[in-house]
């Protein structure tokens, strides 16, 4: 997480109705696009472009608009520019809003586009509700109710066995507020997905055993320890109490101590109490109409428990305190929070300051830069959706800068006043229509998705009943930035704020240790475990991609994508060069160019906008090839050398390093430290500027468009940005075989901890080969047969195993964070489950068929959103796959059968190529080692297949 956090800091950085409601939206913006529209542009941009970039990069920051307009101001005059796309933005919006008389409201949002039907069950119940004492009863509710035993044709299941079954992805989480409960299918299983959401409320305690209740409350208490860590969930509490009143409903939050004070008798009276009483929303998009859903309802919501009308409940804002509070807490750094109580989420005042708070954290950071007194700003809201507070946090390199941060906090304010709006400022200037724009992409994005439209939905049902996604974008669209701005100065001024100091705390605390020690039988889905001896039939293929696909004479690979139809549009910019193509001792510089993601073999530059603007996308995205890098000046290399020297950062990447020696061998180029202080320490300004332009060239790139466009002229503009762009060479691959080290490794951390993390390696083959689709398939039942160790012995909140494709062998990670107490019994269990899967695949006939055509029925539904289009054509840009690949592989995987994965899996997890790690406190990580070491194998199989 140390690298993860790191890397995104270098980055560029309906209304309701008984019937059919389609709304459309025709919003007109600037023509702009000539050479003197260009000027103006630059003129603005001297004065604000260097705080505003999107892509981030190191400071002091040059924008991606910046980069574009020395483009086109070079074009102006010598080539001539290609007209420009239609500027009117439409949005439309449809669905269909019913209540039935057992007290739930649905909704459904067709999407003809779509080939998979979701469903979102949100009831009004949440951690407000939880009993003083016991915080984390609705979140451990939640867990419950998911794994509530039911019975099928005799055989006893759950619910999530069941879902398991009938949808090809689940989940639920628990807020302030809400319990939503989701799932996404194919259209045919609608009427189980309503069945199934009726049997959860229906069946209460009674699907609810005791020794279930415990494991749960443990698994939930594992959870907390993880996202938490040592000493987290008191210093939240602390946060809390100190930004929220006395009695206050967001005051609370729970911890591992107040959900092992909750009691079976406790869930018991909330299922029956808070959880039957307000009105559920039940979103449903996708592949839906109406009369379905009404259907489907009809059939299986006669017989629910009749809601009870909610008990009003008003909520308070949080109040205004100012001063300052000093805390101590789970940190490795001095830690400056400033907060300041925000309108309702509902409300259009918050909706509008939205644009105006990122810049208070880029602003004050940038301060903290030139000052040496701090790093790592960021922004959060805490709280619920009715009293949100905003968060803004920065480290500080010691206590003693408290006061210097303090008194910036001021001029960080003013600037952001300022970069919102100038004085005399108009709604038409190009600074304010693209920050609007900017945002309406990020909202249409969200509606887009099926996920995102559900929720959306939701939100509006409970929060704002007349709210509409057509009507956000014309909130937007009639914002104006003086009137953004004097938001910004009423809500965000320093007697407002609240100063919370959070200094280390000088002991450790990592909570209490586990106390359940039972196991529990799973009841897994139910399956024809027969079928795992035979292939399935051919089944219908997916809509294939709608690409064309060209290259230009300086050897720039061009795709060009129809989106799903929403008024977007993406680019993908794929550069074969990445992480492993640094220098030796220079690791890290493919990190500083500025790219959205680094792999090992490649970078991708990522950007959207509407598609109203796709000229200037295309523009900003192919500024990449035209100027490659930023460069690194002596400060921002101090700064980043910094960060990279701090212990927890130093101690990740020593334990990342040697898995890495241990996978590939000494001197391969997958073998190092992705990003260290000492390979920033021998980069330079033109280490940086010569290593991007040897590598972000046309010869050495895909550029990937996608979206709502007229073909003919996207093709012309990419022609102006890039055709006089030189050639340059292609990087060539790493081709040195990997050499394993099979063995064990230990990574230690002075933070206390109360969890330690698990893993097993492996490496795999070259790129995406023909084994990718048993990789695939094993990858479910890895995920499938790992979580006994949650869902039976309750040793952690989860284990998922993961492949990641690289051109000289991909690298398996199988890994969950576990108890720290019960370190050893888990360092015995992983050994243990490895050694039985290849024993014996008898232990998995059922996982395998369940994996197998859950993994068949995802690569067979069409991909479901723009966003979702653009990363599958830069991941098959990535690997050089072409538009049927996933089809091919849909082939493979129904061709599949037992026998054939387990001879695939005893080679591809060969004992004699598996690499043991544990991370975490010296005494927890150093026992789970030496566990799994004595581990001997045994002839007698210990795990049985749930799912008969």
């Amino acid at each position: 997480m140390a690298r993860r956090a790191l890397h995104v800091s270098l980055r560029k950085s309906a209304r309701r109705t008984a019937g059919l409601v389609v709304n459309e939206v025709s919003l007109y913006g600037n023509s702009g696009g000539d050479c003197g529209v260009i000027q103006g542009l630059v003129a603005y941009l001297l004065v604000v472009g260097g705080r505003t970039s999107p892509r981030g990069g190191v400071r002091p920051r040059l924008t991606a608009t910046w980069l574009s307009v020395v483009v086109a101001m070079a074009a102006c005059g010598t080539v001539i520019r290609p007209p420009e796309p239609d500027r009117r933005l439409a949005v439309h919006a449809q669905g269909t809003i019913f209540d039935v008389d057992r007290g739930y409201r649905f909704v459904v949002l067709p999407e003809p586009d779509s080939s998979l039907v979701r469903v979102d069950v949100r009831y009004p119940v949440g951690s407000i509700d939880d009993p003083v004492g016991k915080e984390g009863l609705a979140h451990l509710v939640e867990h419950l109710l998911s794994e509530a035993e039911v019975s099928r044709d005799g055989t006893r299941t759950s619910i999530d066995g069941e879902l398991a079954t009938v949808a090809l992805s689940f989940n639920a989480y628990t807020t302030t507020d809400a319990t939503t409960y989701e799932a996404r299918a194919l259209p045919a299983a609608l009427d189980d997905l309503v069945r199934i959401e009726a049997e959860r409320i229906t069946i209460g305690c009674t699907g609810i055993p005791r020794e279930l209740f415990e494991r749960e409350r443990e698994v939930v208490r594992n959870e907390l320890r993880e996202r938490a860590g040592g000493g987290g969930s008191q210093l939240r509490r602390a946060i809390h109490e100190a930004i929220y009143p006395e009695g206050h409903p967001y005051r609370r939050v729970d911890s591992s101590e107040t959900v092992a004070a909750i009691t079976y008798e406790d869930v018991c009276a909330f299922i029956v109490g808070p959880y039957r009483r307000g009105t559920p929303i039940i979103a449903i998009s996708g592949a839906v109409d109406a009369a379905m859903v009404q259907q489907a309802v009809t059939n299986r919501f006669a017989h629910v428990p009749k809601r009870v009308p909610a008990v009003a409940s008003a909520i308070a804002p949080a109040p205004v305190q100012g001063g300052t509070v000093k805390l101590r807490g789970a940190v490795d750094e001095p830690t400056l929070l400033v907060t300041w109580p925000l309108p309702p989420m509902a409300s259009t005042d918050y909706r509008l300051l939205e644009l105006a708070w990122p810049h208070i954290a880029s602003n004050l950071e940038d301060y903290a830069f030139l000052y040496h007194w701090g790093h790592s700003a960021s922004s959060q809201i805490l709280g619920g959706p009715r009293a949100p507070v905003l968060a803004l946090s920065i480290v500080l390199d010691s206590a003693s800068d408290f006061d210097e941060a303090k008194g910036r906090l001021g001029s960080a304010l003013r600037d952001t006043y300022y970069q919102i709006a100038q004085p005399g400022a108009e709604p038409t200037g190009a600074g304010w229509v693209h920050t609007w724009e900017r945002r309406a992409a990020s909202l249409i994005a969200r509606w887009e998705s099926l996920e995102g439209r559900n929720e959306l939905s939701s939100d509006f049902q409970q929060y704002e009943p007349n709210g509409s996604i057509i009507a956000r974008i014309k909130e937007l669209s009639s914002s104006t930035p003086l009137h953004v701005r004097a938001l910004a100065e009423s809500w965000f001024t320093e007697a407002r704020a609240r100063f919370v100091l959070i200094e280390p705390t000088n002991t450790s605390s990592v909570g209490s240790g586990s106390v359940f020690q039972g196991v529990v039988e799973q009841h897994g889905a139910r399956v024809d475990r027969t079928l795992a001896d035979q292939p399935l039939p051919p089944l219908h293929a997916s809509a294939p991609l709608q690409t064309e696909r060209y290259t230009q004479s300086n050897g720039l690979a061009v795709v060009l994508a129809k989106g799903t139809g929403a008024p977007l549009a993406y680019a993908r910019l794929v550069v074969d060069a990445g992480a492993a193509d640094a220098p030796f001792g220079k690791e890290g510089v493919a990190y500083t160019v500025g790219a959205s993601d680094v792999y090992a073999d490649s970078m991708v530059f990522g950007e959207r906008s509407l598609s109203i603007r796709v000229d200037d996308l295309i523009a900003s995205v192919s500024s990449e090839l035209r100027l490659p890098g930023y460069g690194l000046t002596d400060e921002q290399k101090k700064y980043l050398i910094a960060r990279l020297s701090q212990p927890r950062v130093v101690e990740r990447d020593a334990y990342d390093t040697e898995i890495r020696l241990a996978l590939y061998g000494e001197g391969h180029a997958y073998a190092r430290s992705s990003m260290s202080a000492a390979g920033v320490k021998h980069l330079s300004q033109d280490v940086v500027e010569d290593w991007a332009r040897s590598q972000i060239t046309p010869n050495n790139s895909t550029l990937v468009i996608v979206g709502a466009f007229d073909p003919a002229l996207i093709k012309r503009h990419i022609a102006f940005n890039t055709d006089q762009v030189s050639a340059g060479s292609h990087t060539r691959d790493v081709k040195t075989p990997p050499r394993t080290s099979p063995g064990f490794v230990v990574g230690v951390t002075a933070k206390p901890s109360p969890t330690v993390e698990l893993a097993a390696y492996f490496v795999g083959g070259r790129g995406v080969d023909d084994d990718y689709p048993k990789r695939l398939v094993l990858e479910a039942v890895l995920d499938a047969q790992l979580a006994q160790l949650r869902e039976k012995r309750a040793l952690t909140y989860g284990f998922a195993a993961s492949y990641e494709p690289r051109r000289a062998g991909g690298i398996w990670t199988i890994a969950g964070n576990v108890d720290a107490a019960r370190a050893v019994e888990a360092g015995q269990a992983i050994i243990n489950i490895l050694d039985e899967l290849r024993r014996d695949p008898e232990v998995y006939r059922g996982a395998f068929v369940l994996g197998r055509q859950k993994v068949l029925e995802s690569l067979l539904v069409n991909v479901a959103s723009t966003e979702a289009v653009a990363a599958r054509l830069a991941f098959m840009a990535r690997f050089g796959l072409d538009d049927d690949y996933f089809n091919t592989v849909a082939t493979a995987v129904a061709r599949l059968t037992l026998p054939d994965l387990q001879a695939f899996l005893v080679r591809e997890l060969a004992v004699d190529h598996q690499v043991i790690g544990a991370f975490g406190n010296p005494g927890p990580a150093n026992a789970a080692i030496s566990a799994a070491r004595a581990v001997k194998p045994s002839a007698q199989s210990t795990i049985v297949d749930p799912f008969q």
